[in-house]
């Protein structure tokens, strides 16, 4: 596992957004303006926000921390009144996976896992899960990594991680 970053995506939502519900869940500071444009996620700094509309959803993308340090789970059930919501992340230092899918004001399915060890497993496995994959059981196989957490957000959202990876960003410094 090497990637360290975290993408929140909200169906139909364009860019002007997404700054202002990084702003709204205290992932932006208040002030925060575009600093620079970037072609690539790998452009995006560890303190700063890359926001871009891809696929039909938007998406802000980070490194992982922000989202270590702030619960956001009923923030996020909250926009999904409006939006689906799709949230990932991946962590190397502690070999962490997590999503959560959001859907009509609900959280469907979040499932977590840090060192091979489940800690949360909520919800019924969604339709594009493969079957059996996120389950509570301990992962000693060492099968689960980032990249099943991406072919899941692609089969969600239509995404892949090849279009992400690729696709430019206006980048925000936090501004906390």
């Amino acid at each position: 596992m090497g990637l360290s970053r975290a993408a929140l995506m909200v169906r139909g939502a364009p860019k002007e957004s997404m700054v202002t519900l990084a702003k709204n869940l205290g992932l932006l500071g208040p002030g925060a303006a575009m600093v620079r444009e970037v072609s690539d996620q790998s452009e995006i700094g560890e303190d700063d926000y890359g926001v871009c509309s891809i696929g039909g959803w938007g998406m802000l993308f980070s490194s992982s921390r922000p989202y270590l340090e702030n619960e956001l789970t009923e923030a996020l059930s909250d926009i999904s009144c409006e939006h689906d919501v799709f949230f990932w992340l991946t962590q190397s230092t502690v070999a962490a996976l997590w999503f959560e899918y959001h859907e009509k004001g609900k959280l469907r399915r979040k499932w977590v896992e840090a060192e091979s060890e489940v800690h949360v497993n909520e919800g019924s496995p969604l339709a594009q899960e493969p079957p059996g994959l996120f389950s509570g059981a301990r992962d000693e196989e060492g099968i689960r990594d980032e990249w099943r957490v991406l072919e899941l957000a692609d089969e969600i959202t239509g995404v892949s991680v090849a279009s992400v990876f690729e696709t430019p960003f206006d980048v925000y410094a936090s501004g906390l």
